[in-house]
């Protein structure tokens, strides 16, 4: 994927998503800011990823050097943040699972999919009105178990 992308290309696509979703965030801390930044950073490599892997060639085979997108995270995330990224990511990971399946669904395709609402109301056959509502309730169930574990 390195011979067709850039990591300015990355670096200005989560900027812009960053600058478009700065008002829906909810943290109140740097690291709460630095793995909101951390999971936009993950969502774009994974879309451009599934955007040049549909073209179904060997990615790996084009990039020079490998590992970018690890030196470009180890660039801008201290490794005590890291850790703790990872262990918070862990159990988000962890309660995800433990919602309704409507719920989880939604979520996985609205946060980590970053889909628009039409998009993933397409995909599970739910109105747009109710995705909205499954994906609020899920994440106001995350944020109560996500901070009784913390």
């Amino acid at each position: 994927m390195g011979a067709r992308l850039d990591a300015s290309d990355v670096a200005q696509e989560v900027c812009l998503r960053l600058h478009r979703g700065f008002a829906r965030f909810q943290g109140q801390t740097v690291p709460e800011l630095l793995g909101w930044v951390d999971e936009i950073l993950r969502n774009v490599v994974a879309s451009a990823s599934r955007h040049h892997g549909a073209e179904k060639r060997d990615a790996g085979a084009e990039v020079a050097g490998g590992d970018w997108l690890a030196a470009l995270r180890a660039a801008i995330t201290p490794p005590e943040q890291r850790a703790m990224h990872h262990e918070e990511a862990a159990r988000l990971k962890e309660a995800v699972v433990r919602l309704p399946e409507p719920q989880r669904t939604v979520f996985r395709l609205r946060f980590y999919g970053q889909l628009p609402f039409a998009e993933i109301s397409r995909q599970t056959g739910k109105s747009v009105g109710n995705a909205r509502v499954l994906f609020l309730r899920a994440t106001e169930w995350l944020r109560k178990e996500m901070e009784e574990h913390t």
